[in-house]
């Protein structure tokens, strides 16, 4: 059992659980400072910096750099010592998060320990044979190089990462449950074509993956009222629009569509709130433009003045939307997850 934070006891003060005087005595009785406030105060500072910071090195330097280091160690070797980090991160996480407050903390090193997945599936592979294709090589070449033959180690890590979210309930999580996302969205076509692996059939499967990505993001929006969706939203968008941007455009009418749905993107945005949408939203419609300006009206002296033209005047129709903006905001708020309505 946890300590009580100074939330849990103005929760129970405001559900009537509680009389205020008893949370005050409480809270002298653990010392002022009850677990989940050691922390102090959330947000951006210089605690939450080396806390991230330490995780970049944890994260680069065990998961990413030092798997080629160990392969002189074998199959076992890698999987002994992998594992031993991991369960060193969890348990220092544990006991950091639940018995001394400091929920972030424990939080990342439970993060750390879902970034050891990849290694450990790794050398459970190598040691035992077992590809689902042909012998992907080095440890490094996960990171570098697609191949189908990394899907398992993609999968184990999604699912260990919704395991620990679910017992956790700690955003960062979700970073690499996304990261895996993108590169199983990458690594599909190797196992979907076993033999012709084509650029658009990497395309489609980047595309379907990501679209995919973002349902999941959406759902985790409604369902719970922490940020778990936003590195799987900005993942899914990675995957999708890139996917999207190198299928072939199969004439004018191809890059219409594009340029539809590049607009769609930015309009999906506004709706769940982000504003990774609208960046890739942006180069979508840039690129789009520059191909007209380039090709299609390449000998038009008109077209510049066209485009400033049509920018002017979604500069015009967006004062005019604002003037409306509550009634905007109230339509799009009976649809939108209860955390992010602007009314609420």
């Amino acid at each position: 059992m946890r300590a009580p934070t100074k939330n849990d006891l103005k929760t129970w003060v405001a559900e009537g659980w509680l009389a205020p005087e008893q949370s005050a005595q409480i809270e002298r009785r653990l010392g002022g400072t009850s677990a989940g406030d050691a922390e102090g105060a959330k947000g951006f500072n210089f605690l939450t910096l080396g806390y991230y910071f330490g995780a970049l090195l944890i994260i680069g330097g065990l998961a990413w750099f030092l798997g080629d280091q160990w392969e002189w160690l074998g199959p076992a070797g890698i999987l002994g010592v992998s594992t031993a980090y991991a369960a060193l991160f969890f348990s220092v996480g544990y006991f950091l998060r639940f018995r001394f407050g400091y929920p972030i903390a424990g939080g990342i090193l439970f993060t750390c320990a879902v970034w050891m997945v990849p290694l450990m599936t790794y050398a459970t592979e190598r040691w035992m044979g077992f590809w689902p294709l042909q012998d992907p090589g080095r440890y490094h070449g996960y990171y570098v190089w697609i191949n189908g033959s990394w899907i398992v180690m993609e999968w184990a890590t999604i699912l260990v990462g919704f395991l620990v979210l679910r017992w956790v309930r700690f955003t960062f999580v979700t970073f690499p449950i996304a990261f895996a996302l993108w590169f199983f969205s990458m690594d599909l076509a190797g196992i979907v074509m076993r033999r012709m692996i084509t650029d658009e059939v990497r395309s489609w499967c980047s595309v379907l993956v990501g679209a995919g990505m973002l349902i999941v993001a959406f759902a985790l929006d409604r369902r719970y009222s922490e940020d778990f969706s936003f590195w799987i939203y900005l993942y899914g968008v990675l995957a999708f629009w890139g996917g999207l941007s190198t299928l072939p455009s199969h004439g004018e009418l191809g890059k219409l569509v594009y340029f539809a749905i590049n607009l769609g993107l930015g309009l999906l945005g506004l709706y769940v709130q982000r504003s990774t949408f609208l960046v890739f939203s942006t180069m979508g419609v840039l690129y789009y433009l520059s191909h007209l300006a380039a090709k299609v009206f390449k000998d038009s002296a008109l077209f510049p003045f066209a485009v400033a033209f049509v920018g002017l005047a979604v500069i015009l129709g967006a004062v005019y939307l604002q003037r409306h903006r509550g009634a905007i905001d109230a339509a799009l708020d009976r649809f939108r997850p209860e955390r992010l309505r602007l009314g609420a």
